[in-house]
């Protein structure tokens, strides 16, 4: 394992399974309005630094109490998967230029002898972990299906964040922070201390955390099994993979935070540098160029697989690897099936006059997972 020299604390909760906790419901409307806004976020404001040890999030009611353990006693002690820690863990890592606030869940399940699958799944601008993880529903998925799943924070960005927490891109690179530095620790720290199976390492976000997951592609493609990006994707000039990396896009035709056509004409980010640089470029024409990149066929085959989506598949990959666009027609910047935009949801009439439509043909979480379960990297 890498040596992380910062200490970060260690929160375990009681409950051994998510909960659909109301306080998360309304934080969530609070990252979505955010994501409609600024490509991840507005509301309210970005979390303050903290100091290692300091707990940005309570532990839900009825958790036991904060454990606090440096890294060189977690190192010493170690966590088997036998007496690892149940349900959701909270900590502090301090990677990267930047201490981070990370929220994990941990299935009931047995981690077999070789650990877990693990998704890291990263929010939009803005916005947070628990925010992403109540938008998301991927706790509860976790448990179903038995793979851990990692929901970190983002801090402020100077380049292109708009002073929000906000994931760096390699457009708007941020001096004070290495956000991609902080993914490697964060992917150590996991494997070694979570029982996670490094070769079934799965990454997704929403908004600025789909840019960041795409990019991740090009930066870790030696350490991803696959990933998905949701409401936004980024293909950088410098992208060169170093393994093929099965990936596969969602994104709707009518988004007004990130423009499916690149036309920034009209939205908040018209003028912007930063926007020109990441959203001018159409998202099928960037994906197309993350296919270029894996060796595929320049020409993907488009069909309409149900009457909101349409899907362009690309083959004779490197290696074989898939590369799917999903066009969500009619489209917002959404969250598919979010379980917050169920129609018994109390936030889903206000959660489709900010973000858009949003599609229950196809599901961003469920389906993520179908694509993601199939795909092992070699040891």
């Amino acid at each position: 394992m890498t040596s992380l020299d910062k200490k970060w604390r260690i929160t375990i909760t009681s409950h051994h399974r998510p909960r659909k906790n109301r306080r998360h419901l309304v934080t969530a409307l609070l990252a979505v309005s955010f994501l409609t806004t600024a490509c991840g976020s507005s509301g309210d404001a970005a979390p303050e630094s903290v100091e290692s040890g300091e707990s940005l999030t309570a532990p839900p009611t009825g958790a036991p109490t904060t454990t606090e353990r440096s890294q060189e006693e977690t190192d010493e002690a170690g966590i088997g998967c036998d007496s690892l820690p149940r349900g959701m863990t909270e900590f502090v890592l301090d990677a990267g230029g930047a201490a981070h606030d990370v929220r994990v869940y941990v299935p009931m399940a047995d981690g077999g002898s070789s650990g877990f699958p693990l998704v890291m799944n990263f929010h939009g601008l803005g916005s947070n972990g628990d925010q992403q993880a109540a938008f998301t529903g991927y706790e509860e998925l976790a448990e179903q299906k038995g793979f851990v799943v990692v929901h970190p924070t983002a801090v402020p960005s100077s380049a292109g964040g708009q002073g929000l927490n906000s994931w760096e891109t390699l457009a708007t690179d941020d001096p004070g922070k290495d956000d991609f530095a902080f993914t490697n620790e964060l992917l150590d720290l996991l494997i070694e201390d979570y029982c996670v199976d490094p070769t079934r390492v799965y990454a997704t976000g929403m908004s600025n955390g789909g840019l960041f997951t795409s990019q991740l592609v090009c930066e870790m493609s030696d350490r991803l099994a696959a990933a998905v990006a949701v409401a936004a994707i980024y293909f950088p000039a410098s992208c060169d993979p170093a393994e093929p990396v099965p990936f596969m896009a969602i994104h709707g035709t009518e988004d007004a935070t990130v423009p499916f056509d690149g036309d920034l004409t009209g939205t908040r980010f018209e003028g912007e540098e930063f926007a020109a640089l990441l959203f001018s470029t159409p998202i099928p024409d960037q994906f197309a160029e993350f296919a270029v990149a894996m060796g595929c066929a320049s020409e993907g085959e488009q069909i309409q697989t149900s009457t909101d989506i349409v899907t362009t598949t690309y083959s004779g990959c490197d290696d074989g690897v898939p590369l799917v666009f999903h066009e969500v027609v009619g489209g917002g910047h959404a969250w598919p099936s979010s379980p917050l935009t169920e129609p018994d949801s109390p936030l889903a009439g206000q959660l489709a006059q900010l973000q858009g439509y949003s599609t229950f043909d196809i599901d961003a979480t469920a389906d993520a997972w179908a694509f993601f379960e199939q795909r092992t990297r070699d040891s």
